[in-house]
């Protein structure tokens, strides 16, 4: 992967609601899909997601079939199950996708996320040398009433270390 210039945001990077997302093919999703299941089918999509994520050998593309669910299910999972998968694609490295996934967890209605959903797409924008945005991304958990964690704080951290000069 080629190197980008510290400083420079490739222009298919856009800003929604104060938070920053990478356009990519996993964002045509129909947002108006939505499947009406059971309390108890809500769990087992949870449970199985929990697994798969803690398994350390759930592909790509099962991960984002199980997140494709989890944001049109009704009722709504918990955000732990989107947590995990976050944290399970961000070890993959696919960092873009992972903030793909963010966005399209914005525009469904009732999903928000926490301090650890959004701590993992600050490590993402740090990993791909976006440490500016993910100050920005800071900035929306602060606006929001949200106490950032070590986790977020060390992320931006790291990214300010390794990606800008600090002359």
């Amino acid at each position: 992967m080629a190197k980008r210039a510290p400083g420079r945001i490739p222009s298919s990077l856009y800003s929604l609601f104060g938070l920053v997302f990478f356009r990519s093919q996993f964002c045509s999703f129909a947002v108006n899909r939505c499947h009406t299941v059971s309390v108890k089918e809500t769990i087992d999509l949870e449970d199985l997601v929990n697994t798969r994520c803690k398994s350390g050998n759930l592909g790509l593309d099962e991960a984002l079939g199980h997140f494709d669910s989890v944001i049109q299910m009704k009722p709504i999972p918990l955000i732990w199950a989107i947590n995990n998968l976050f944290g399970a694609v961000s070890k993959m490295n696919q960092c873009s996708t992972v903030v793909s996934m963010n966005k399209q967890m914005l525009v469904c209605v009732g999903l928000h996320p926490e301090v650890g959903t959004l701590s993992v797409v600050i490590n993402c924008l740090c990993h791909m040398t976006w440490v500016d945005l993910g100050f920005s991304v800071l900035a929306t958990i602060l606006k929001h009433g949200l106490q950032p964690d070590a986790y977020t704080l060390s992320a931006l951290l790291h990214g300010v270390c390794k990606y800008r000069s600090l002359s």
